[in-house]
């Protein structure tokens, strides 16, 4: 991901969507190894570039926003997850979101209301969340 940052930075307008891209990449392995600092970052890198040439409904910025919001919520920035997240879940109750709204989204809902202590819109979220799960992937999926 390092080198492919470093060369496509170079190209750079016309590799704007690889770039943003890779970056997101980064994050997720920023996230998994549990630097949640540097995920965050990357994270914003990506979506500051997505917002240049997607609309805010595409499915590539719902994407960032999701895995974005969850690291914030694990790096302890619970409103700043919660600001993201409900301008998604607003595209969604509008449909105007471009694709179907994904279970991670609802589950991170799910879990920054019930840190706030909204305990009936967390279950109403988190059973959202197990449906879109339970619909989309196998029964003995970790999920």
């Amino acid at each position: 991901f390092r080198a492919a940052q470093l060369l496509q930075r170079r190209n750079l307008p016309q590799s704007k969507f690889e770039y943003g891209s890779t970056l997101s990449g980064l994050a997720v392995v920023y996230s998994e190894i549990g630097d949640l600092k540097r995920a965050i970052h990357l994270n914003k890198c990506a979506l500051d570039i997505y917002h240049t040439i997607f609309p805010d409904n595409h499915l590539e910025i719902n994407q960032v926003v999701d895995r974005l919001s969850y690291d914030l919520y694990k790096n302890g920035q619970y409103q700043e997850a919660y600001d993201l997240l409900s301008n998604i879940d607003a595209l969604i109750k509008q449909n105007r979101l471009l694709t179907n709204p994904q279970a991670q989204l609802y589950h991170t809902l799910g879990l920054l209301h019930k840190t706030f202590g909204n305990r009936m819109e967390a279950v109403e979220y988190l059973k959202q969340a197990l449906a879109l799960r339970e619909k989309w992937v196998h029964k003995n999926h970790p999920y």
